[in-house]
């Protein structure tokens, strides 16, 4: 998606406004999510979430937020449960956060 210019690589700061996808969210994504969501973006780490605790990452003031239960549909962990890649819990979220016009643009579903 980077390629395409859908989105930009940023390195992650306890500066960050946005939704940060997590395996420990507090809260499920939702579509009370919108506003943050359409103004200051979402951001998933490029990495597996059974490694995701020994980044040590600060999360004190950042909006962290997990998915539902969720079947995969990538071909290497197709039909497993919580094991999307970025790609898909990145879309799952823009679904969830009501902004479906944004999936069709990005041609992720």
């Amino acid at each position: 998606m980077e390629r395409l210019g859908l989105l930009k690589e940023t390195k992650f700061s306890r500066n960050y406004g946005g939704i940060l996808l997590t395996p420990t969210g507090k809260k499920i994504c939702s579509i009370e999510d919108h506003d943050i969501i359409a103004i200051k973006g979402i951001c998933v780490i490029d990495c597996s979430w059974a490694k995701f605790n020994e980044l040590h990452l600060d999360l004190y003031k950042i909006e962290t937020r997990s998915l539902p239960f969720m079947l995969a549909i990538n071909p290497v962990n197709f039909g497993k449960a919580f094991k999307l890649s970025c790609v898909e819990a990145f879309s799952a979220c823009l679904y969830l956060g009501d902004l479906r016009k944004k999936l069709v643009y990005y041609g992720s579903l």
